[in-house]
């Protein structure tokens, strides 16, 4: 009997620790934030193995989490392999959008180099192309309260084989009732493969807010495969965004990536895989 009661008031004093930590006191705080001004650019450079127009975005760094990031226009940018140079050309329409003069994809086989020149400043990456696994979509979980579909997914899963990130887009729009351009009809998710294990997700993890949808939705999985340097750099970004909040959160720092003459942003090479699957069906 006393062995029970021993037990029971250990469990309730874990069970009250753990609720003390987990609900601590909150606090308005006003941040001064520090900011420095940098004069660099930001490269968004992800080629695939798609037989496509590939592109390339070019932005410079901004100060304020809200700022809308301003293009960096009139430069010259390079992708090259082997024997081939292929230039990427700047959309009219869109500034800061660069692409491939020519259709062409990636392979395993190759060494890609990125070069850019912009401001009188030249900046370069290399990487190469890591082969994409096959995956089955995860399964629809079924609503009865709601009368509505959710996906039976974890945001992030550990893999000791191969990194990778997959993009889920569903599209609703279609149905009668979501036709309506001010109605939820369309939801984009991702979910990351990963060859860590980190505690600051696994412990009281940020998940992100379930998203429903009716039967019939048209739901597209595109897979993406990672390299060992890609897959450092985006969890470096989960840390420093979704990750963030647990009460073993990892510490902060610098995002890890590729670009020389002190660049931000990452060049690398993807291989894509790519499944259609219409819900309750």
């Amino acid at each position: 009997m006393n062995m029970n009661i021993s037990l029971k008031k250990r469990s309730l004093l874990i069970a009250t620790l753990l609720l003390l930590i987990s609900s601590a006191c909150e606090k308005t705080v006003d941040w001064d934030l520090q900011t420095e001004e940098t004069d660099t650019i930001v490269v968004e450079a992800i080629i695939t193995d798609e037989h496509k127009t590939q592109e390339i975005k070019l932005s410079k760094t901004i100060s304020n989490m809200n700022d809308i990031p301003e293009p960096v226009s009139g430069a010259k940018v390079l992708v090259s392999f082997s024997s081939f140079e292929i230039e990427f050309l700047e959309s009219e329409m869109n500034s800061g959008s660069y692409y491939s003069e020519v259709p062409f994809k990636a392979s395993s086989d190759q060494i890609y180099n990125l070069s850019i020149e912009s401001d009188e400043e030249f900046y370069e990456a290399q990487t190469v192309l890591v082969p994409v696994y096959p995956f089955t979509p995860p399964p629809f979980s079924y609503n009865e309260e709601l009368g509505l579909y959710t996906l039976y997914f974890n945001t992030y899963q550990y893999n000791p084989i191969e990194q990778s990130m997959i993009e889920i887009e569903i599209d609703w729009s279609h149905l009668p009732g979501y036709s309506d351009p001010d109605s939820l009809s369309r939801a984009k998710m991702q979910y990351f493969f990963l060859k860590t294990l980190d505690v600051s997700y696994i412990v009281f993890p940020q998940d992100k807010e379930q998203v429903y949808f009716p039967e019939g939705s048209i739901a597209v999985f595109t897979k993406y495969s990672l390299t060992d340097e890609y897959g450092a750099f985006l969890r470096a970004l989960l840390i420093e965004s979704q990750w963030q909040g647990s009460v073993f959160e990892g510490a902060r720092g610098n995002i890890p990536g590729n670009i020389s003459n002190d660049a931000l942003g990452f060049f690398t090479a993807c291989g894509i895989l790519r499944d259609t699957v219409v819900v309750g069906e």
